[in-house]
């Protein structure tokens, strides 16, 4: 291939991986309000991610995290943690119910329904910058286009300059990986839509 050619695909690869993105990192870093046990609250997430970031009532600032396992713990400003598992919450010695309502702060589960009604707020305003399933589709029929018939591909774009040739087996090759790897970009840009 010349490099114009490559220069072409590698800038073709970038445009489909840059279509298929879910959201950008400004967007998560975007405060959203909502309301906890009649306070007004603001949940920021970190930059980049969903899982982290902080929870602010009032004068206080409440730290939480999500792990890989699904557990949430949340950091309250004195130092007291509260976490969420699969099964119930536990709480650290710190943490006493009577104590924390005269400082003004939020009981956890109060806390973890809020979040969770900003998470759905979150994921609900980056489905804005899915990919669409449209693109997803042209990818993926190009991609399987170029894997199952790499010789009617060849001709397109190459093979019609000359008359009585054949694509080399290189050229077949490099035609069916660029199959597959369009094929790839479709079905992730498809799960991206979804």
């Amino acid at each position: 291939m010349t490099k114009c050619k490559w220069l072409f695909c590698i800038v073709g690869i970038f445009l489909f991986l840059a279509a298929c993105g879910r959201e950008t990192a400004e967007r998560q870093a975007e405060a959203i309000e909502m309301e906890v046990e009649g306070q007004s609250a603001v949940v920021r997430f970190d930059q980049g991610t969903l899982s982290s970031g902080t929870i602010e009532a009032g004068e206080n600032e409440y730290a939480f995290a999500y792990d890989m396992s699904g557990a949430l713990t949340i950091r309250y400003p004195n130092g007291a943690i509260f976490t969420l598992l699969n099964g119930g919450a536990t709480a650290s010695l710190k943490y006493d119910g009577e104590e924390f309502r005269s400082k003004g702060y939020l009981d956890g589960l109060s806390l973890v329904w809020g979040l969770e009604s900003a998470l759905e707020q979150a994921r609900g305003t980056s489905g804005k910058n899915s990919s669409s399933p449209l693109l997803a589709i042209v990818l993926s029929s190009l991609g399987l286009w170029n894997l199952l018939a790499p010789r009617s591909v060849w001709y397109l774009s190459s093979g019609w300059r000359y008359k009585n040739v054949e694509p080399s087996d290189g050229a077949i090759i490099v035609y069916r990986l660029g199959g597959v790897a369009l094929l790839f970009f479709g079905v992730m840009c498809l799960l991206a839509a979804l």
